[in-house]
């Protein structure tokens, strides 16, 4: 088995390349990850520069607190909520 290098400048990132190796690697005996490198500095200076970056524009998902808004105040709560207030309100029955 090869020994792993270890990037000093990598300490404290999560690797983002995959666990799984290519079929053809695996059965070469060989790492295919090896050869994978990032982009360099220059390159994602020149990206962020041109727009092209990952971020999206619009958020992809509501609020937290829209979301419990919206799943707390149904039509179905609400009767549930006025059926409890009137048990609880009737003789005999609260």
């Amino acid at each position: 088995m090869a020994a792993h290098r270890i990037d000093s400048s990598a300490i404290g990132q999560k690797d983002s390349r995959p666990t799984a190796l290519p079929e053809e690697a695996a059965t070469q005996g060989t790492n295919a990850w090896d050869d994978v490198r990032g982009l360099s500095v220059q390159e994602v200076a020149e990206r962020v520069a041109t727009g092209r970056t990952n971020r999206a524009g619009v958020p992809a998902s509501r609020s937290p607190w829209d979301i419990l808004v919206r799943n707390t105040f149904t039509w179905l709560n609400f009767l549930l909520v006025a059926l409890a207030g009137l048990s609880w309100l009737s003789p005999g029955m609260g």
